[in-house]
């Protein structure tokens, strides 16, 4: 029903893809250049970028959410539970990353303190640090903080199964995590196996949530079929149109 997406390099004018590509899903994206766009000439390869789609059949149980950056995105699920939704891009460990890992954890941070007494938590997506305990670089270190700070976990669904292949063969890492504030919401969570059509490094991860939604009485259903065939549909004949009028 929801897919939340890292690293889909559109910039900002390309972001429209999403809704020409992927039909009966609506979406809220943002780009690497969003607070700064970039011209559509000379553009540069596509960097980072963060994405979450939901299906139309839920779109009036969905809300944006103004908050987060280019590397973070948030919904409102308002379902029988509230949750809000954040999905997250971290920055890459590399030299002085340090910095950059701690101004996202710093905006994840805003962001849970506002809703984390209203609603339930989920928190995913690439997060380039681990919760491994074999990890603890300067990432790690971080994220396993804050992770503790905010009571966030997998649950009992906890596994150890990587979720980034490196493109050499032979380093993996688990890097890739759906958490929450309220384990109980998890009923299932899914690491999924490579896969040869999976051309990413990274494997998807995937949980389904205890949560219900209204469904729309047989009575209802009946009453909305009639009236749309009593709507009368406009067909255009394009063969008379006068194309140069």
């Amino acid at each position: 029903e929801i897919v939340c997406i890292q690293e889909h390099w559109l910039w900002e004018f390309q972001k429209n893809w999403f809704e020409d590509n992927i039909e009966n899903f609506q979406f809220l994206a943002r780009c690497h250049d969003s607070n700064e766009n970039l011209s559509n000439f000379n553009i540069p390869r596509g960097r980072s970028g963060v994405a979450i789609l939901w299906k139309n059949d839920i779109s009036n149980k969905v809300s944006k959410l103004d908050v987060g950056n280019e590397r973070i995105v948030a919904v409102e699920l308002n379902f029988d539970t509230k949750i809000c939704l954040i999905n997250v891009y971290m920055p890459t460990n590399k030299a002085d990353s340090q910095y950059g890992y701690r101004e996202c954890l710093d905006n994840l941070f805003d962001i849970i303190r506002r809703f984390e007494t209203s609603h339930i938590i989920v928190l995913c997506g690439d997060l380039n640090g681990s919760l491994l305990q074999t990890r603890n670089n300067k990432h790690d270190i971080m994220l396993k903080d804050f992770v503790n700070e905010h009571c966030l976990s997998t649950g009992a669904h906890y596994t150890c199964q990587p979720t980034f292949y490196h493109f050499n063969g032979t380093v993996t890492s688990q890097i890739d995590y759906i958490l929450t504030s309220n384990p109980e919401i998890l009923k299932s969570y899914t690491v999924y196996d490579r896969q040869p059509e999976n051309v990413s490094p990274h494997v998807p991860v995937g949980a389904e949530l205890n949560i219900c939604a209204p469904v729309k009485s047989m009575d209802t259903r009946i009453q909305n079929m009639n009236s749309s065939k009593s709507t009368p549909r406009i067909a255009y004949s394009w063969r008379k149109l006068d194309q140069d009028k």
